[in-house]
């Protein structure tokens, strides 16, 4: 028996080759895929909001420096 893959290996597990006919093609094909296509629903309008005081205070206060040199 066959330790090595190849075609012994095949005749040797009582296996044949795979005919031309039985091939898969690995490769994908040219031809469009049947069925529908996905058409989504358009999005609902998103309203304009006024920003809370909380979030804007928070964007205007600066954050200082890190003066540590190594990170736990």
């Amino acid at each position: 028996m066959s330790t090595l893959p190849g075609a012994e290996s095949w005749r040797d597990a009582g296996l044949e080759s795979p005919g031309l006919e039985d091939a898969v093609e690995l490769a994908g094909s040219a031809e469009e895929p049947e069925g529908e296509d996905y058409d989504p629903e358009p999005p609902e309008e998103l309203g304009t909001k006024e920003a809370s005081e909380a979030d804007v205070v928070e964007q205007i206060v600066e954050v200082g420096e890190d003066e540590r040199e190594d990170y736990p």
